[in-house]
């Protein structure tokens, strides 16, 4: 066997493996097993809302009444809120709310970045439960309830399920409609067989386990969840409690995000590194398959394709070769339609190489060291 059929043949069974042969693995596993929620009405403990905020003027306010309007006792919630030296009329939405409800906590910071927003805002709450929510996204009526009932025992951390309201038609949007919910499914099944280990940015701690994050290079929701698990609490996550996402997408902000989450998340997971050995067991199992794999993937497929042009006289290298090519050349030309406003039956194509194209970016800006939490329209830096 020559070193490009072992390398083509390799690499297609750890994409096989990622996208396919874990899922199923996992589906296997927990075909019986169900999450049971509790209802502890009687003992509500005290939420603090956090929520870091830059020239976020068309979403804060429904973010923040959406808390508000929720079904928790006013003098269980407190709601406090971060501005990352906004420059449009974000703080004086928030002062606003703020002068009508004592509960609702207004602090401004100039570029500091998300994490270290946090960080102060942590130090400002008194609730025994800390929730991060976007600015992007809305509570449910129940959703505070429901975070209550289920942060008991031996459960350290929530991670909210997204519903997306804009049905728009771009790549951005239908994309990664449509990767959630593969993603949901893995993150439901890890969590009954053991732990959930990927974030989705809203998420609910207990304010015993956050710990302050070291850097402006990590994803806090990924940071938490992380602590979580390493002391030896479980994370949940449930499509049945979830929140809703708001803002619209298009396809070059969903490209810039995923590589930013990318490279947050490596970053991120190498700031847990005994959580990667073996003997850490399913965590160990759910990292390196979801993640870490995951993400390399997109590596593993450039040293497949490049190696396919050594074995073109192989049947198994021609058709790789071509498919992968026409993928290309199809993505291309969704691309150049997406450009232009025009109707693009090419969106799967498109959104699979873009993604993957993102998940490189975010891989060299992991080594480069370059990514940070500081916001820009396009993401955060």
């Amino acid at each position: 066997m020559s070193i490009s059929l072992f390398i083509l043949l390799l690499s297609l069974l750890l994409v096989s493996y990622v996208y396919i042969i874990y899922p199923v693995v996992l589906y296997i596993l927990t075909v019986n097993k169900t999450i049971v929620f509790g209802n502890d009405d009687e003992n509500l403990e005290k939420i603090s809302v956090l929520i870091a905020a830059y020239n976020e003027e068309d979403y804060i306010y429904e973010c923040i009444h959406s808390v508000i309007k929720a079904e928790y006792p006013h003098s269980k919630l407190e709601i406090l809120v971060g501005s990352d030296g906004s420059t449009d009329k974000t703080d004086e939405i928030i002062k606003k709310i703020a002068q009508e409800y004592d509960n609702v906590k207004y602090y401004r910071h100039e570029r500091v970045g998300k994490n270290a927003i946090l960080n102060h805002l942590s130090d400002e709450m008194t609730g025994s439960i800390m929730l991060v929510l976007d600015a992007d996204c809305r509570l449910k009526t129940e959703s505070l309830k429901q975070t209550n009932a289920i942060l008991k025992d031996k459960v350290g951390c929530l991670v909210y399920s997204v519903e997306f309201s804009q049905a728009d038609d771009n790549t951005g949007s239908k994309g990664e409609s449509f990767y959630q919910k593969y993603d949901s499914f893995l993150r439901e099944r890890e969590s009954l067989l053991k732990s959930n280990i990927n974030s989705l940015g809203s998420h609910a701690i207990r304010k015993e386990l956050f710990q302050k994050f070291p850097n402006d290079k990590v994803c806090d929701d990924l940071y938490s969840l992380l602590v979580t698990i390493e002391n030896k609490k479980k994370v949940i996550f449930s499509k049945k409690i979830n929140i809703v996402d708001v803002r619209e997408r298009n396809f070059g902000e969903e490209y810039q995000r995923r590589k930013r989450l990318v490279g947050g998340g490596l970053a991120t997971i190498f700031s847990f590194p005994k959580l990667l050995n073996p003997t850490y067991g399913w965590t160990s199992l759910f990292l390196w398959s979801h993640k870490i794999l995951r993400w390399y993937s997109a590596v593993i497929l450039i040293l497949a394709y490049l190696a396919s042009f050594f074995i073109l006289d192989t049947a198994i290298g021609a058709i790789f070769m071509y498919f992968f090519s026409i993928t290309i050349v199809l993505s291309i030309i969704g691309y150049v339609l997406e450009k232009n406003r025009i109707n693009n039956p090419l969106k799967l194509p498109l959104f699979f190489i873009s993604m993957n194209i993102g998940f490189v970016e975010g891989i060299i800006q992991f080594y480069k060291k370059k990514q940070n939490a500081i916001w820009s329209r396009k993401g955060l830096e």
